[in-house]
């Protein structure tokens, strides 16, 4: 597994207009009709892995989209700034998360990483990365 500080990186520029720096073991998965873009190591879609959603021109606010993912149970994390929000927690007691949705142009774009809560220790140190590179 790569880590924060290793140049094993690579960035993915996706022709919605978004990009993401992923470590190098990471694959640009299948794009479902939902406009959700997966990136899988091994196309393991259960383990560690990272979606893109593009929300496009969405009928929701950032501030509506924001309370709606803040008020889940379980949010150990939340921050609302002009253009952008985070909102981390635990899903399923087994699977730690991060989301970040950002406004760009108009459109509303949001990154979620997931993984094993058994993996928080080796993975952690990689979703900083990943999130200040999604632009």
């Amino acid at each position: 597994m790569a880590t924060a500080q290793d140049k094993s990186w690579k960035k993915f520029e996706h022709h919605f207009g978004f990009s993401v720096e992923l470590p190098s073991q990471f694959e640009e998965g299948y794009l479902a009709n939902s406009g959700i873009q997966w990136y899988t190591i091994d196309n393991d879609t259960e383990n560690f892995y990272v979606t893109v959603e593009f929300d496009g021109k969405s009928s929701k606010t950032l501030k509506q989209s924001f309370q709606s993912f803040a008020n889940e149970p379980n949010v150990s994390y939340k921050v609302l700034k002009d253009n952008w929000f985070v909102v981390s927690g635990v899903e399923y007691k087994t699977r730690l998360y991060y989301l970040k949705s950002i406004l760009k142009n108009g459109n509303m774009y949001t990154l979620r990483i997931c993984y094993p809560t058994d993996r928080k220790s080796e993975i952690d140190p990689l979703v900083g990365r990943i999130a200040r590179s999604f632009k």
